[in-house]
């Protein structure tokens, strides 16, 4: 099985929104964190302001131009696998684009860059060992001290 295809069996038969989904340890796939906002959030296109529209579609890379986010956590990388909102004007947004979190009270368990993220465990174990004094180095794909 593809990682595309583990995506979405995994958004379809998931209940467990909004947290670290824990892959087996012998998978190469890795975790994964499926965000949705919640459905009784309304939230508008921050370039046109028309109310989004909830779609089932979630961004597990089975269409290209909506691959799943990488973020990095200290033990196992995570995929974000966002849902997608519609705006009937200006096309589709991933539910934890910036814009619309700041429309919320969501508070998410990632912060996101330009080209990925990193879990709140991650990002808080980064800033405590950077205030600790400690110099990271990056080599492969692996931070180390």
């Amino acid at each position: 099985m593809d990682q595309t295809q583990f995506l979405c069996d995994l958004v379809k038969t998931t209940e467990q929104y909004n947290q670290i989904i824990r892959s087996p340890t012998e998978s190469d796939f890795p975790d994964v964190l499926v965000f949705k906002l919640p459905d009784s959030t309304n939230v508008t296109c921050p370039l046109c302001m028309t109310e989004l529209i909830r779609t089932g579609r979630f961004a597990t890379g089975e269409n290209k131009a909506q691959p799943p986010r990488l973020l990095y956590n200290t033990h196992r990388n995570v995929l974000l696998v966002s849902q997608m909102l519609l705006c009937s004007k200006c096309g589709y947004f991933h539910s934890h684009n910036e814009s619309l979190l700041q429309q919320t009270t969501v508070n998410p368990p990632f912060i996101i860059f330009s080209r990925s993220g990193a879990t709140e465990d991650f990002y808080n174990f980064v800033v405590t060992s950077l205030s600790q004094g400690k110099r990271f180095r990056y080599e492969g794909n692996v931070f180390g001290f």
